[in-house]
């Protein structure tokens, strides 16, 4: 059975930053919202325990995430499935094969997005 998710009622109860950061797969940041904008509800043991499960999905559906769009390399994503692991190991030998290892790695170091913004 799956569930349908109203994502408007999550940005009205709980605040678009939470939806935002949970839709982005940003657990810590959920919870930092959470305790902080809804410091009522989460003092309470049911909150608290809310805040738990919302987390620990976010970090389960993180590990089981599918990519559906997008290129790397010469590799176009919608031609297959692959999970969020799959595609970090191909956009890695990927950057490793352009020799740009070393660049990336100190972006990423530095918490620089591919962007150029921190």
């Amino acid at each position: 059975m799956t569930a349908t998710v109203d994502y408007s009622f999550i940005a009205r109860t709980l605040g678009p930053g939470v939806l935002r950061a949970a839709t982005q797969g940003r657990a810590r940041d959920v919870l930092v919202l959470l305790m902080t904008d809804h410091e009522d509800l989460m003092r309470t043991p049911e909150g608290a325990l809310f805040g738990l499960a919302v987390v620990l999905k976010i970090r389960v559906a993180a590990t089981d995430s599918y990519i559906a769009s997008g290129r790397i390399g010469n590799r176009d994503l919608r031609s297959g499935v692959y999970t969020a692991y799959e595609v970090s190991q191909l956009a890695a030998r990927d950057i490793a094969l352009k020799g740009r290892a070393r660049e990336v790695t100190a972006q990423l170091r530095a918490g620089v997005s591919p962007s150029g913004n921190s």
